[in-house]
């Protein structure tokens, strides 16, 4: 998404065409070989192809939220999204990682270790998620809150 920014308190994971690269915004380094600069711009990917997709992972006090995955349209359906969830993964915390997503992705998020949180259990979750939450869900825009176990 062209008029997202990455802040200080996010990574980002990235493909292009063919490479998968990460960024670590938080310690402002690179954390895998063929790495580019952690300030992510649109004229840097260009250097590097094109981005066909990417994930963001937000740092929200002690707990992390999946905020993005984006696939290209034309690449969807080739497990690009699996690929970046996997790629991520040992930088995810158990019990501390939460993403809000549309019901219809609930079968690939459950393929990564991902459980749904159920509606009378929402009332639990720590006070920062459930605000962001609170936020970005609305009648228009249902979604559901999944947490990695």
């Amino acid at each position: 998404m062209p008029y997202a920014r990455v802040s200080t308190k996010e990574s980002i994971a990235v493909i292009y065409q063919d490479v998968a690269k990460e960024f670590d915004t938080d310690n402002q380094h690179e954390l895998k070989q063929n790495s580019i600069n952690s300030n992510v711009k649109s004229e840097a990917s260009l250097e590097s192809g094109e981005i066909i997709a990417a994930i963001r992972v937000k740092h929200v006090g002690q707990y992390q939220l999946i905020s993005g995955l984006l696939v290209a349209p034309q690449h969807r359906g080739k497990g690009l999204a699996t690929k970046l969830i996997q790629f991520i993964a040992p930088i995810l915390v158990p019990k501390k990682c939460f993403l809000f997503t549309d019901i219809s992705l609930q079968p690939l998020y459950m393929q990564q270790q991902f459980q749904w949180v159920q509606p009378p259990k929402i009332a639990q979750l720590p006070a920062n998620i459930l605000q962001l939450y609170q936020r970005y869900h609305s009648e228009s825009r249902p979604l559901i809150i999944m947490q990695l176990p």
